[in-house]
């Protein structure tokens, strides 16, 4: 039995690991961490991609195809932050204007991690 299948809700076990996916897959990628390779590490996607400006992901797609992994290439976005963060820079703002609008949820952050420490 998988857990989706036990009808329980999904708690993260980490804030880096944010769906049942990503957790399942999180062993096949984490070794590229410590590469120049992003994981995908602070999106909705994260341990489910890997990829990085310079690499080839159609190649990279078709070397891992020809190896019996399933892998779909798609092309890297190498910008940083939230959905919204990125359309607005995509949209024309003024990066540092868009870093300006973090700081209240970096300013959140310790009090909004609590919830995921096992260890306090």
């Amino acid at each position: 039995m998988w857990f989706d299948e036990t009808g329980l809700p999904w708690v993260r076990p980490s804030p880096n690991l944010p769906t049942l996916a990503s957790s399942l897959v999180y062993a096949s990628l984490v070794a590229f961490e410590g590469s120049n390779l992003s994981v995908g590490r602070g999106t909705s996607d994260a341990f489910q991609r890997f990829g990085a400006p310079w690499l080839d992901a159609i190649r990279v797609a078709s070397l891992l195809n020809d190896r019996n992994l399933r892998i779909n290439s798609l092309a890297f976005d190498e910008r940083f932050g939230s959905a919204r963060a990125r359309e607005a820079i995509v949209n024309g703002a003024d990066p540092r204007a868009v870093i300006d609008g973090q700081h209240g949820a970096v300013a959140s952050f310790p009090r909004d991690a609590r919830r995921f420490l096992i260890y306090r």
